[in-house]
C-alpha cells in the first residue's frame, strides 16, 4: 500500500482505466467509478501508460486548447478506414508517430525516467467478429514497461483478413 510519501516530489494522476495492474495482462476498462479501484493516485510506468493510452485514444485537433494533442486511431475506425487486420495495424503505427512526437516535445531534464517514454511496441493485433484487440507494450526510460489490451469495436472485412 502507497502513502503520499511515495508520491512527495512526483506528479500523479487519478487512475482512469481500472484494471491496469504493473505485473501480469490485464483488460484495463475506462471508467473513473469501480469499487475498489477508483480514486487511485498513480505515477511512474502506470501514470506514463494511462497518458499514452488517453492520447492515442484522444483524436488529433479535438482539444481546442490542445490542437496538437491525439492521433488519428480512433478517428480512422469512425471513417471506416479499417477494415482488414493490416490496416489495424498501419493505423496503429501511424499513431505512434504522432505520439512518440509528442511525448518527446514535452520531455524536461528533470522529468523522472520512469515517466519518459522509451519505446512502444504492437505485441500482437486480433480480431474477434466486431472487435479489434491490440497487445501494447509500453517501455519507460528507467527500464519499467506494462503490457496492456486494447479492445476496439469495429467492423472488419472477414474475407480481406490478413
Amino acid at each position: 500500500m502507497s502513502n503520499a510519501v511515495d508520491y512527495r516530489d512526483r506528479q500523479i494522476d487519478v487512475l482512469a482505466f481500472d484494471g491496469v495492474h504493473l505485473a501480469g495482462e490485464h483488460l484495463a476498462l475506462q471508467r473513473l467509478v469501480a469499487p475498489g479501484e477508483s480514486g487511485k493516485a498513480i505515477a511512474g510506468v502506470a501514470r506514463l501508460a494511462q497518458t499514452f493510452m488517453i492520447r492515442l485514444l484522444t483524436g488529433l485537433g479535438s482539444i481546442p486548447y490542445l490542437e496538437e494533442e491525439g492521433t488519428d486511431f480512433i478517428p480512422a475506425f469512425r471513417r471506416g478506414e479499417v477494415r482488414t487486420s493490416l490496416e489495424a495495424e498501419q493505423v496503429f503505427q501511424s499513431a505512434m508517430v504522432d505520439l512518440k512526437r509528442q511525448f518527446l516535445a514535452e520531455e524536461t531534464d528533470d522529468q523522472p525516467a520512469d515517466e519518459k517514454l522509451q519505446s512502444v511496441e504492437l505485441l500482437s493485433v486480433a480480431h474477434f467478429a466486431d472487435r479489434v484487440v491490440y497487445r501494447i507494450r509500453i517501455r519507460n526510460q528507467a527500464g519499467g514497461e506494462i503490457t496492456t489490451l486494447l479492445p476496439l469495436t469495429a467492423v472488419l472485412q472477414p474475407e480481406s483478413l490478413v
